[in-house]
Order: C-alpha cells, then structure tokens, then sequence
C-alpha cells in the first residue's frame, strides 16, 4: 500500500500514521470509560418496607437510599407483581416512596433496585442488584368459608350491585360482611344495603352518592364481628369497567324508497352519555334467522333489504366503548320491533281451508 506523507507542495500526509493515532486515542477512550465503570459501583436501597395502611388493597412501600457516590443522579427501579403469573408492573423514580394498589387475595412480589448515572460514571448507567421482599394478608378461616362466583354490576352508571354464593358456614350465627373503601374515603366503610338469602348476606346494593368514578374501588367480604373466622376474599376494580346500561329503547323500523330497512332508536334516561356507548344491531327476515350488523356509535343504521322478503325485524342493544372504559357488560336486548309489507298477493297469502276453484264460464 502506497504510504502518503505530507509536504507543503502536495498537501498528502501519512494515512497509516494517521490509522495507527486514531486507533490508540479510540482505546484508550475506551479504557478509560471501562476503568470508570469498574471503579464505581452502588448499593441497592436498603430498609425495603411495605406497610398496609388498613385501605383493603392500598399498600405504602418505601425504602432508604444507598450511601452517596459522587455528582451523580439517583433513580430507583421498582417492580411489583400481584399473583403468581401476573405480569410484572414497573416504575422508576426519584422519591423513596410509592403507593399502589393490590388485590391482596393474592401474594404481593416486589423488588428495587438502584440506578446511578451522570459524570460520576462517565455518563453511563450503573446499576445495583435487586433488593427484595413480599408481602400476604393473614388468611384466618378455612378455605371452605370463603365466598364464590362474586360479581359486581354498575346498572346504567347509577346503582352498584354486588353479589355472591355463600361458603360453608358451621357457625349459625356467623354471617358475611362486606367492607369496601376508595379514595374519597377517610377510612373503609361496611355495606350498609345487604341482599340475603335465609339470613345469610348474599350481596350489597350501592347508591350513586356512595361511589367515586375513575379510581380503584376495593372491596373485602369477610365474617362480621364476633363471628367464627371466615376466609376473606378481596376484590379490586374500577366502576366505569363493569357498567351495564338501560335497554335502548323506542326502536322504530320503516323502510326507505330504495328499499333499504332505517332502524332509529333513543337511549334511556341516565347518566351514561351517548357519547360513552356503542351499539350492536341484530336483524332477521323470513327465514327467522338472526344476522349481526358491525358494532357502531350512531343511535341509526341502514340495512339492505332482501327483495323477496316481506318481514324485517330488529333488536338492539348498548355497552360502554373504549373511549370511557376498558370493559363493561351489554345492555338487555331491546324490545323486537318487526315491519311487515302490507302489499301482498292474495294468492300467496289466504285464510286456513280457504280454496281456489275454477270454473268454466
């Protein structure tokens, strides 16, 4: 290869010199940032602590930060999980404190650990290892008194129903209670509108005024006071997500000139806004078999008539969409509203043991 080297006449410089400089500098700039990192290393927090502040699902984990090195910045990386199998939640922070929500029904795994960056360490991202604890609420009773199949339902956004089969109770006078607390709340309340079966509460109905949209509602049903112990179970969710609205109603169904089927219906009074529904549209002909039409938003639709049919009926029915919860329940169906063509040929259509006879005139 062809050595280049520089003169004031040619203006060329050595290139395997150059080659040779470039690649010490590049080491060494290496080196050194290696050397950096070696010589620096952090502790995890230590004192990892989780706490129950008495909230049915509320837990308050904090811990006490690793001994300072250097100008560098401090996070923290905290990850919990809630049940074996649940995916793992993640969070990092400056502060040595952070609360979260739980269903404590299941075992809670958290873990921390310590990040250091900035000119301390060159710029790049050291780490500590993982700093761990776990946390259960006693279980007090035998599994068979817990309770089964429980379920909640926000009707129309106005009124909470909780239900629940009982569990094997030995004592006569024990009973369930159902305590329950959100955000708004100063302290955890008892259900105060038991449903019951036989003296045995079964469920507990909620009235507006007593919910808070849009944040954790906790839920504990467990033996009242005084009672055998009974296996409490914990329930944790938010009410926008189970709503089940009002029926739609005032279905209307007529057919157009370019023989398409309208179908218009209105929303019952309450508090979920039209803006909050989607809809589903079921339709069927003569030959009475059900066909679903694309969820939609709009409170009208325009179906395709087949022409041979004289009969077209419609049912519709609600859930909340997306855009203001992540899950919900569908309304009831809709009373079914049917049109029927009144145009009819009389020899297709003739009252029972009525017979056509002809004659010769």
């Amino acid at each position: 290869m062809q050595n280049f080297k520089y003169s004031q006449s040619t203006g060329l410089v050595n290139f395997e010199k150059f080659q040779w400089i470039y690649r010490i500098v590049l080491h060494a700039t290496v080196l050194v940032k290696c050397c950096t990192e070696a010589s620096f290393t952090v502790d995890p927090p230590s004192n990892l602590e989780i706490y129950d502040p008495g909230y049915l699902g509320i837990l308050d984990i904090s811990w006490h930060a690793p001994e300072r090195r250097g100008d560098c910045t401090v996070l923290y990386e905290l990850q919990y999980q809630n049940g074996a199998g649940n995916r793992w939640k993640s969070i990092r922070t400056k502060h040595l404190k952070h609360r979260a929500a739980f269903n404590l029904s299941n075992r809670v795994l958290i873990k921390i650990r310590t990040q250091l960056k900035g000119p301390c360490t060159n710029e790049s991202q050291i780490w500590s290892d993982w700093r761990e604890a776990n946390f259960s609420v006693p279980m007090k009773g035998t599994p068979e008194t817990e309770i089964q199949q429980f379920q909640c339902i926000y009707y129309n956004w106005e009124m909470l129903k909780c239900t629940w089969i009982p569990g094997k109770l030995d004592d006569p006078t024990s009973n369930y209670e159902l305590q329950y607390w959100h955000k708004r709340l100063s302290h955890k309340m008892v259900c105060d509108s038991y449903i019951r079966s036989n003296g045995i509460n079964t469920g507990c109905v909620f009235q507006s005024q007593q919910l808070e949209h849009y944040t954790d509602f906790f839920i504990c049903v467990t033996g009242t006071a005084g009672s055998l112990p009974i296996r409490p179970s914990y329930h944790l969710f938010q009410l926008q997500d189970i709503v089940k609205p009002a029926a739609p109603e005032e279905l209307y169904v007529s057919k157009t000139e370019s023989n398409e089927m309208l179908i218009k219906w209105n929303i019952s009074e309450g508090t979920v806004p039209l803006r909050c529904l989607k809809f589903e549209i079921q339709y069927k002909e003569e030959n009475d078999i059900w066909k679903a039409e694309p969820e939609q938003r709009e409170t009208m639709s325009v179906i395709n008539k087949s022409n041979s049919s004289n009969i077209f009926c419609a049912r519709v029915r609600g859930k909340v969409n997306s855009f203001c919860a992540a899950d919900g329940f569908w309304s009831d169906w809709s009373p079914e509203i049917c049109w029927k063509d009144t145009f009819q040929r009389s020899c297709r259509i003739r009252p029972k043991n009525w017979y056509l006879i002809w004659t010769d005139l």
